[in-house]
């Protein structure tokens, strides 16, 4: 027994003993941090625990679920289960396959075309900061993305003040292209532009950004980077607070595409309760947007698919912001390239 400070650590629903999942085990690290031993002990844990999450989810849970005449993973696609409308993907789960990491790398080894077929996507490029750049009227997302600019690359020059530091375009240029700024800079940014708009904690996007392999980024260097991130695009929180108002107002949020979210955790007199409410709130626009214009592209490809590709093309299953396929090289490249 380490009689570790457990201060503000919410207990299981059994109310019997403190949660032990990695946000948990991010706050201890923080606060043991100048602990070598403690430290290390609550690293061991959190690689046991992913280690056996991805053993339990992938190496047993999904083997059984193959085919063994196709070897074929099926599963069943749902589009009421997420309250934003997003299509999930259950029994088993293949939109959750990690994407990250040593562990995750040998996972998605297993994932391949069968013999002489190709797999292929239409990949819905940054679709979600798309939504939310529209939706909240972000300027400079607007400006990045009307003039065909990288949003990364923008985002970490204006976190790392990099116009500052090179005020002669050609000189900025030419750091824009060094190892340094692609690995060190703009990698942890584009961890940044998709977790921050949803809530992540610091430690939350410290331990993502470890878990790509980029050193460098303790907690602290994380929270102040958030802080910047927000200055650069202050729209995002006052649309977010417009939101919260109307999910104080109505009980409810609603989307682009006429869809309702009924919040009633912000009447709650339980603050992580409400706190958890008003993030729902705050973020159902950009996620029920993403959602609904995936299912509009899906049924393009579908029409497109049922009249001329059914004989050889596979859908497979929709997966964040890609479409995925599978059939011979050629025409499915074609009909790729049709949608």
């Amino acid at each position: 027994d380490m009689k570790l400070n457990n201060k503000g650590i919410r207990l299981t629903d059994s109310g019997d003993r403190e949660k032990s999942d990695a946000d948990v085990i991010g706050i201890l690290m923080g606060r043991y941090k100048d602990d070598p031993a403690i430290t290390e002990v609550l690293h061991c844990i959190r690689e046991f625990k992913t280690r056996s999450t991805l053993k339990r989810t992938f190496c047993d849970g999904l083997v059984r679920k193959v085919d063994p005449k196709t070897e074929i993973a099926y599963t069943s696609i749902s589009s009421t289960t997420a309250a934003t409308g997003r299509l999930a993907s259950r029994r088993p789960n293949l939109q959750n396959i990690p994407t990250t990491g040593a562990y995750g790398n040998l996972i998605r080894k297993a994932f391949r075309p069968r013999s002489g077929n190709a797999i292929g996507s239409i990949d819905l490029s940054q679709i979600q900061l798309r939504v939310l750049a529209h939706d909240r009227q972000v300027r400079s997302m607007l400006r990045a993305y009307q003039g065909d600019a990288d949003i990364h690359t923008n985002t970490a020059i204006g976190i790392f003040d990099l116009r500052l530091k090179y005020p002669n375009q050609a000189d900025l240029d030419a750091f824009l292209q060094t190892q340094e700024f692609q690995h060190m800079m703009r990698k942890p940014c584009k961890n940044f532009n998709f977790s921050i708009v949803f809530d992540i904690t610091p430690q939350g996007l410290a331990d993502d950004i470890a878990a790509d392999g980029i050193p460098g980024w303790p907690v602290e260097r994380v929270g102040q980077a958030m802080f910047k991130w927000f200055q650069e695009y202050p729209e995002v929180l006052t649309g977010a607070e417009v939101e919260y108002k109307k999910a104080s107002k109505f009980g409810f949020v609603w989307d682009w595409f006429g869809g309702i979210r009924q919040v009633p955790e912000i009447y709650s007199v339980h603050k992580w309760i409400k706190s958890a409410g008003l993030r729902q709130a705050g973020n159902h626009r950009i996620q029920a947007g993403e959602a609904g214009i995936m299912k509009l592209v899906m049924g393009e490809a579908y029409e497109i698919w049922d009249k001329f590709y059914r004989k050889w093309i596979l859908p497979l299953v929709p997966v964040h912001d890609q479409l995925l396929f599978e059939g011979p090289r050629d025409p499915l490249t074609e009909y790729l390239y049709v949608v």
